[in-house]
């Protein structure tokens, strides 16, 4: 995990539309408060800048950020 990829996922997520209403990351798994989750796993993207592998953090942004593509995608 870089820096320059923590620094990828903020910007992909500045300019994003986010949900007010709880979203489904997964089956089972929902987000309430969408700011405390971004936040989260930023911090631990962050705390993981310089270690082999990607944490799950890793994922849950990239899957956030698709989903929530997907919903402004489908609102146009």
């Amino acid at each position: 995990m870089t820096t320059e990829e923590v620094q990828d996922l903020e910007n992909s997520l500045h300019g994003l539309k986010l949900p007010n209403a709880p979203i489904e990351l997964y089956s089972g798994s929902t987000i309430v408060d969408v700011d405390v989750f971004i936040e989260r796993q930023l911090n631990i993207l962050r705390t993981a800048v310089g270690s082999k592998g990607y944490p799950p953090a890793y994922q849950h942004l990239k899957d956030f950020i698709k989903i929530v593509e997907e919903t402004q995608d489908d609102s146009i």
